[in-house]
């Protein structure tokens, strides 16, 4: 009798002390972040905007911010979960409308797992599935400016030529044609009556000789 009831206090004693210590661990939540990455090759920096979903209302597990804008890393969360089971997610980027930048439109599939260890804790892991249902590493988008391969530079206006001064030899050359065209009339004028004195002198004087000789 005396071991029997040794026996039973061992097995509620054990009892007692294991259940409360699995209750305890069944209560505690599990935190969990979804790390997000952008690549831009832009030489400018960009923010980029990207979005969590349930998949087809299949858990209640939510982010306080279901969107999120980053320059290169972030994360959405985060989220506790404290009852086991899958929980899926779909991630994607929201494009604006900036027309030289090429935005990655891949869809990530997240799954995440919350399960029990065999010491009763619980354990939480995390698989993505890229667009054609393969795994992935990590939720990776990579974005792209648009760059011209042969980029047109605007011509430079022409400088306007510097006005040139009015050429002041038409006018010399038609001063000097006038100059020279009144300079030979003048000339002939003055020999003409040089030449018709001359003979009136020496006519007058002709004639006062005959005169005399009259006399």
């Amino acid at each position: 009798m005396k071991a029997s009831r040794r026996i039973l206090f061992i097995v509620f004693f054990l009892i007692g002390f294991i259940i409360p210590g699995s209750a305890l661990a069944d209560d505690k939540a599990i935190e969990a972040n979804i790390p997000v990455e952008v690549e831009y090759d832009g030489y400018d920096k960009e923010e980029f905007e990207f979005v969590i979903e349930k998949l087809d209302g299949s858990t209640s597990y939510m982010p306080e911010n279901t969107s999120i804008s980053i320059e290169d890393k972030g994360s959405f969360g985060p989220i506790d979960f404290d009852i086991p089971g899958k929980y899926q997610y779909l991630i994607k980027q929201v494009p604006t409308d900036k027309p030289i930048i090429t935005y990655d439109e891949r869809v990530y599939h997240l799954d995440i797992y919350l399960q029990y260890l065999e010491n009763g804790n619980k354990s939480i892991s995390m698989v993505i599935y890229g667009e054609n249902g393969e795994k992935v590493p990590k939720i990776k988008f990579v974005n792209k400016r648009k760059w011209s391969p042969n980029p047109v530079v605007p011509d430079k206006p022409d400088k306007p030529d510097p006005e040139e001064p009015i050429p002041d030899q038409p006018k010399n050359k038609e001063v000097n044609k006038k100059t020279n065209n009144s300079n030979p009339k003048m000339g002939v004028e003055s020999v003409g009556l040089s030449i018709v004195i001359l003979l009136a002198s020496i006519l007058a004087l002709f004639l006062l000789t005959r005169k005399r000789r009259e006399i």
